[in-house]
């Protein structure tokens, strides 16, 4: 099955952890990384929270995000 047209989730919270710079959660920052720094010693992560309510009591197979 296929969900058409295709669906636009809002964010409702995103944060990003940086380790070992920023170990916390970042939630006020503006900015949002991903992937390795410092020669790959380092790592980012970003975490992005989407209001799935509309899909409440659905079963998902499979989904793509593209940013």
């Amino acid at each position: 099955m296929t969900v058409d047209p295709t669906p636009t989730l809002t964010v409702t919270t995103d944060t990003r952890v940086q380790n070992p710079d920023y170990p916390d959660s970042q939630v006020s920052s503006q900015e949002l990384k991903s992937g390795t720094y410092g020669s790959g010693t380092d790592t980012a992560r970003s975490y992005l929270k989407f209001d799935m309510s509309k899909f409440a009591g659905k079963h998902i197979t499979s989904a793509t995000m593209s940013l």
